[in-house]
């Protein structure tokens, strides 16, 4: 939730409810959405992030119908074991 705050001055749960309008306007025009779940392999202000947290946010995005879910390691903390882990949880 720091990152969040940090970069775009919103709350994750602020942020799920925007989802709301996006896949609105892009169902409207035909465009496919992709979700992106940031520092999902560590948080640069809050260290590691709970599995469940990582899951909340890519199951807002499919829970809307997106095409697919991006993990990205924004801090560059995952590691191949971590990746693989998270990926077959």
């Amino acid at each position: 939730n720091a990152h969040n705050l940090a970069n775009i001055r919103c709350s994750i749960d602020e942020s799920v409810v925007n989802l709301d309008g996006i896949f609105a306007v892009a169902g409207q025009s035909g465009i496919p959405v992709v979700g992106a779940v940031a520092v999902a392999f560590g948080c640069p202000f809050q260290g590691d992030v709970a599995f469940e947290e990582v899951v909340a946010v890519a199951s807002a995005f499919t829970s809307r119908g997106a095409r697919g879910i991006v993990l990205a390691d924004t801090t560059g903390m995952a590691t191949p074991t971590r990746i693989e882990t998270t990926v077959q949880r």
